[in-house]
Order: structure tokens, then C-alpha cells, then sequence
């Protein structure tokens, strides 16, 4: 009895060691060269938070090639410089949850008091991981109507998801409810969910535990396939959410989500005339800063 209970010990520790890999970063990777095209080791790499200015900071190694790792999800700008080249700056690069973006660069030969600011570079292309995963960003997640202003709804977004027909209407009072989301013909209780790397799985019905406000929200991928090795509990997709961190300045917001029916079509059979008198007002704010010390 005792020898079974140390195994289920052992077997408890290892399963809260991998819940407590979860991801809640991406990172920037990429090939330092010249304008020959062969490579330039040991350069300088530096990432920027355009929000924050908080800066992470490697090297290239010998063949060129750095990785600059645990990047909180937002846009960053990559520096890239060394001694007797032109200093090397690539603006905006979005990095979300769960990502590797791929950010080469060109030395060209001059001072260092010189930049190549690179600002029309094609389309970044995913070649660092195969999942099929698509990220809800911070523009769409405040723009896009959403019945509720709840989250989950926008679940939806992603290829082969689907909800049931008597939940489309239903309940929009409640912005923290979760609803059943069905992905690939899985069960709604087959995905996995985080909020903000941490285990956020309902244990009877598989929904979720906490459902952030909207404009708590900073972005949400969706995972359907070809999940990395650290997500397990998983048949129908990875749903991560992230929310939004403080910046240097204050930042608020405030709302008035606003239905009525006459935005709505009248049921031919049911409602002969007009559709029936509904005037339903949701308001809201949010508020955000840097931390004072």
C-alpha cells in the first residue's frame, strides 16, 4: 500500500510539472548575413516592446543564426547591429502566444551610426512550426460584434468549428458564460484551454473555468492540428487565451454594446408584420496603466 501510494505521488508531481510548462510567450528567431550572403556571427539582436520598451537582448552564434525567447505576446521592433555594418531595424513585428516569427537580416557595410530601417518586407511565412492554428488579435477581438461581448463566441471564427443552433441567441446577458464549441466534429469538452498558460478546464463538463471580459482580452489562438508536445487533454483544439498587460501610459476604454430590433428580420412565420419590440443596452469600460513604484 505504501509502495502505491509513493507511485501516485510520483505520478501527481509529474503531471504538475507539465501543466506548469504551458506557454504564455513566442519568440523571434532568424539568420544574420551580409549583402554576399554569408554569414555574420556574433552580431548584437535586440527586441523592443513598442509598448512596454522592454528590451530582450541576444547574440548571433558562430553560424549566424539567434533566438530571442520568452516574448510576451504585442509588437516589437528588431535591431540588429555590429561593428563596421550599417545597424539593421525591422519595425512592428507581431508576436503572439505559442509563435515563432522568422526575422532575417541583412548587414550592409558602413558605420553604426547608420540604419536600414526595413519597412516593406514581404509576408512573414510560418516555417518554424507545423500547427494549423489561427490567432484572433487585439483589433478584431474589439471591433468584430459579438452578442454579449463574450469571448467565446469567437471560437467560431476558426475552420470547422460549430455551436449548436439553440446556444446562437441565447444567454447574452452573461459575458463569463462559456458555450459548447464543437471543432472537427470533436465533443466541446475534447479541447484544451489556458488563460494565460495556466490549466483553465472545467473538470465535469470540459468548459471553461474563467472567461475573461472582452476588453481584459489581448488575443486568443486556436490550435486545431499538429499541437506542439506540451499540450495534452486534447482531441478537438488548443484555445489560449491572453490578456492585456500594462504599458507606460494609461489606456481606458469605455462602451455601449446596443441591440434593437430594428436591426433584426422578422420570422415570415411567427412575426407577419415587424419583428417583435426588443431594446437591449450593455455598458462597460476598462482601465490600464504602468505600475507606480
Amino acid at each position: 500500500m505504501t509502495s502505491m501510494l509513493k507511485v501516485l505521488l510520483i505520478l501527481c508531481l509529474g503531471i504538475t510539472s507539465a501543466w506548469g510548462q504551458a506557454v504564455v510567450s513566442g519568440e523571434i528567431t532568424g539568420a544574420v548575413t551580409d549583402s554576399t550572403g554569408a554569414v555574420v556571427p556574433g552580431a548584437t539582436v535586440r527586441a523592443t516592446n513598442i509598448e512596454t520598451n522592454v528590451v530582450a537582448d541576444t547574440k548571433a552564434n558562430e553560424a549566424g543564426l539567434y533566438r530571442v525567447m520568452s516574448l510576451i505576446p504585442g509588437t516589437y521592433s528588431i535591431g540588429v547591429e555590429l561593428t563596421g555594418f550599417k545597424k539593421f531595424l525591422r519595425e512592428n513585428v507581431a508576436v503572439s502566444v505559442g509563435t515563432v516569427v522568422r526575422v532575417d537580416a541583412t548587414l550592409m557595410i558602413g558605420d553604426l551610426t547608420e540604419t536600414v530601417s526595413v519597412t516593406g518586407a514581404a509576408p512573414m511565412l510560418k516555417t518554424d512550426t507545423a500547427d494549423v492554428s489561427q490567432t484572433i488579435g487585439r483589433r478584431q477581438i474589439q471591433d468584430l460584434p459579438v452578442l454579449g461581448r463574450n469571448i467565446t463566441r469567437l471560437v467560431q471564427l476558426v475552420p470547422g468549428a460549430g455551436m449548436n443552433s439553440s446556444q446562437l441567441t441565447g444567454w447574452p446577458e452573461n459575458a463569463g458564460e462559456d458555450f459548447r464549441v464543437n471543432i472537427n466534429g470533436q465533443s466541446s469538452g475534447n479541447s484544451n484551454r489556458q488563460l494565460d498558460g495556466v490549466d483553465n478546464n472545467e473538470t465535469i463538463q470540459g468548459l471553461s473555468m474563467i472567461v475573461p471580459s472582452q476588453d481584459s482580452v489581448q488575443e486568443i489562438k486556436l490550435t486545431t492540428s499538429n499541437y506542439d508536445a506540451e499540450f495534452g487533454q486534447v482531441a478537438a483544439a488548443v484555445i489560449q487565451v491572453s490578456t492585456r498587460s500594462g504599458t507606460n501610459y494609461l489606456h481606458g476604454s469605455l462602451f455601449e454594446f446596443y441591440r434593437s430590433s430594428g436591426m433584426f428580420a422578422r420570422d415570415p412565420f411567427t412575426e407577419p408584420q415587424r419583428p417583435a419590440s426588443f431594446v437591449w443596452n450593455q455598458f462597460g469600460g476598462s482601465l490600464g496603466g504602468p505600475i507606480i513604484r
